[in-house]
């Protein structure tokens, strides 16, 4: 998504037993390593968003809600 010159990659993760704080660990520092080079190659794809700043959501989804967590990782530490 897109929110003024911040292009904003999200991960939805999900679990139906645990709670939304259990999915957010499910994001693991490999799994930033991967969205981080998904993001570049979508970058290569599409260059008329190389000036935009990148950012990195985490969305999690259990039994007890919705958390959305905003810049949840930077990006630069790859």
């Amino acid at each position: 998504m897109q929110c003024g010159n911040v292009l904003v990659f999200v991960e939805v993760k999900t679990r139906e037993r645990g709670t939304a704080q259990s999915a957010q660990w499910a994001v693991t520092s490999k799994k930033q390593q991967r969205l981080i080079q998904t993001a570049l190659c979508y970058l290569g794809d599409h260059p008329k968003y190389a000036s935009c700043v990148m950012r990195f959501d985490v969305v999690t989804v259990g039994k007890d809600g919705i958390i959305h967590i905003p810049n949840a990782f930077e990006g630069s530490e790859w």
